[in-house]
This record gives C-alpha cells, structure tokens and sequence, in this order.
C-alpha cells in the first residue's frame, strides 16, 4: 500500500490519496480534517507506469463544514464588509438581544 500527501493550497488539513495495491488496484482519496472554511477544491493528475502509461486528472472537491446564517426572511446575512456570517455546526446560535 502507498500514501501520498498533499497540503491543501487554502485552511489547513491534507488530501490523503492510498493506493492499495498493483495493477487495477483502487486509488482512495480523503481529507485529514473538516473544512471550515469556504468550498476548496484542487486538481491532481494520476499516471500509471508500464509500457502503455495513462494519465487522468481528478478533481477534489471538499464543501465547507459551516452553516450559512439566515434571516427570518431566508435571506443570507452578511457583515459590514459583504462577508456572508457562518457558524460551526452542531452550535446553538443565540440571536442578539434588542
């Protein structure tokens, strides 16, 4: 079995990529940690060896692990700066008082 790991260009965490053997074996692909950031993606292209080598690129995509904010109207919130307000899952949010 064989692992290579690739930073992620933006937040923190890798892609794990195992091959589990020879041949037509399986490629898997993770990440090492939730992102919590925006929607990430990156490229990778994977070639074989061998007298007829073949090449593929594949696209990894990992969506955020936050909740976009709402108002009561379903709209998304957003600061002073346009930046739309998240928050970590499984958190109660606790609206302001007025």
């Amino acid at each position: 079995m064989a692992t290579i790991t690739i930073p992620w260009a933006d937040g923190n965490g890798n892609v794990i990529l195992t091959y589990d053997g020879q041949g037509d074996g399986t490629v898997t692909v993770r990440s090492d940690t939730d992102n919590l950031g925006d929607t990430r993606q990156m490229t990778i292209t994977l070639k074989t060896a061998g007298a007829n080598p073949a090449t593929a690129q594949v696209t990894i995509i990992q969506p955020t692990g936050m909740q976009i904010l709402l108002d009561v109207d379903g709209k998304t919130l957003r600061d002073a700066d346009g930046k739309v307000l998240r928050a970590y899952p499984n958190e109660d949010v606790i609206p302001p008082n007025d």
